[in-house]
């Protein structure tokens, strides 16, 4: 199954954060830009700059969150079958539920309003070799993580990862 790789969540996370970062956090500049630009004309009070930003963003994210869960849930769904939220109040389809938005949605909030400031800035201060360290470093860790998944036989240390045997294979080991 699926879920049996080790690094299975990775990939998703990962494209989740480049998502974010190419475009929810420009929206979200765009989007502080505007209400500055309103407040500057005397549309919006001028302590309204940063709620109206916030808010704005909020549900630029959640639209976005929620698309992509719809989306993935579509086409991952109908060959892996990872989740069905009908049980879920709230849902659509099956694919998405108001829980889970809300959750991707404060996620993805966190990491345009504080997660990616904060480290545009530890980037900014630190030197190119710092920079090309920490490259060099996550994508070796990564490589050994790789190759360690490949090379260590199923069931080392207590955590087995079934084979996976061709459909009517467990019956005929049975009759031998």
């Amino acid at each position: 199954m699926l879920w049996d790789q080790w690094l299975f969540p990775f990939p998703a996370e990962g494209t989740a954060a480049v998502l974010i970062s190419l475009f929810l956090s420009p929206l979200k500049d765009l989007l502080q830009r505007r209400a500055h630009t309103l407040s500057g004309r005397g549309v919006i009070p001028v302590a309204g700059e940063l709620p109206l930003a916030f808010v704005a963003s909020f549900l630029a994210n959640q639209l976005v969150c929620t698309a992509i869960d719809y989306g993935t849930g579509i086409v991952a769904n109908r060959s892996f079958e990872l989740w069905d939220y009908q049980d879920m109040p709230y849902n659509f389809q099956g694919q998405v539920c108001l829980q889970n938005s809300l959750f991707y949605t404060a996620v993805a909030t966190a990491c345009t309003w504080w997660l990616f400031p904060t480290a545009e800035h530890g980037i900014a201060k630190a030197g190119e070799t710092t920079i090309e360290g920490a490259f060099v470093g996550l994508g070796s860790l990564f490589v050994f993580l790789e190759l360690l998944y490949h090379v260590v036989p199923r069931d080392v240390g207590g955590f087995v990862r079934a084979p996976r045997q061709p459909a009517g294979a467990r019956e005929d080991a049975g009759k031998a």
